[in-house]
């Protein structure tokens, strides 16, 4: 009951962040190949989930409040950035010093915690990258929550569930409201911290599996990149959703139900098999996808 609970509050400060990006004038507007949408969205809906988050931690579970000052800075540093563009360079510090941080109160060594810091930073990247298109960022998201609930230590994940599903009331096509930086940075803190928990507690194979496909597209963005020369921070359309577009043309909600799938494939296996048949199995599955996924490229 907690959790309807939960889903119920959440749902409500969605919808009060929605009114308040439209009356402040916080909005996405289209502009070119990156931002394809017809018309101005709110980009509050990484308020609506931290707002969630917070309340949910102050009625149903206080222990959650650890998280909440290191998530609360992630979004207001996307949130700056959506106001007004910020050097990646100065964001990509921000995130090392807060996966640093939350590497050491967790109890692991400097050198330990650089090494957690840069992965933490690449997790947060992960998701900012595959946020471009309607419900995508959230319906992945939703089915990593879910997987890292399973696992003991991370079972606090399950707060997470009614959260990002009451977000995706508003963001499946047509969206009604974007995550926004803001957005895709928090829930990328929140599964940055999973893999910084997850290394302290032995189950660090489990969840690179369960974030694989938003790490192996920050990956092969990273070098598809640097091959053509451009900056790794560029924006580009040659994401592995962008090729399913190509399959689906303008059905925007078979694109997200297909990629929770592929997601689905990588997360839920990573909970049930030894570390050494998981690493074969993603490096697999990964040339797979990116052999039959080549045919299409767009861009």
């Amino acid at each position: 009951m907690p959790y309807l609970y939960s889903f119920v509050l959440s749902f409500v400060l969605m919808y009060l962040s929605m009114f308040l990006g439209i009356r402040l004038g916080l909005l996405d507007k289209p502009k070119g190949m990156l931002k394809p949408h017809e018309k101005p969205i709110p980009f509050t809906g990484g308020l609506g989930i931290i707002l969630s988050f917070i309340f949910t931690a102050f009625l149903f579970n206080r222990e959650l409040f650890i998280y909440v000052l290191p998530l609360s800075i992630l979004w207001a540093i996307g949130f700056i950035d959506d106001l007004r563009e910020t050097p990646p360079r100065l964001r990509l510090l921000a995130e090392l010093i807060i996966g640093f941080g939350f590497s050491i109160f967790f109890g692991n060594s400097v050198i330990t915690s650089l090494f957690l810091a840069f992965v933490f930073a690449a997790i947060i990247n992960a998701f900012n990258m595959i946020d471009g298109m309607d419900g995508l960022c959230g319906g992945i998201s939703l089915i990593v929550a879910i997987a890292l609930s399973l696992i003991p230590d991370l079972a606090y994940f399950s707060w997470l569930i009614p959260i990002i599903s009451a977000f995706l009331i508003f963001n499946i096509a047509p969206a009604r409201m974007f995550l926004g930086d803001g957005g895709s940075y928090l829930l990328g803190g929140f599964f940055g911290i999973a893999f910084i928990q997850a290394f302290h507690s032995g189950f660090t194979v489990s969840v690179l599996g369960i974030l694989w496909l938003p790490l192996l597209d920050l990956t092969l963005g990273f070098m598809r990149r640097i091959l053509n020369g451009k900056s790794p921070f560029e924006g580009d359309r040659d994401h592995f959703y962008d090729k399913l577009k190509k399959l689906y043309i303008k059905n925007t909600r078979a694109i997200m139900i297909t990629s929770m799938a592929l997601a689905s494939i990588y997360a839920f296996p990573s909970l049930f098999v030894s570390w050494w048949f998981l690493l074969v199995y993603l490096l697999a599955v990964s040339v797979i996808q990116v052999i039959v996924l080549k045919s299409l490229k767009i861009t």
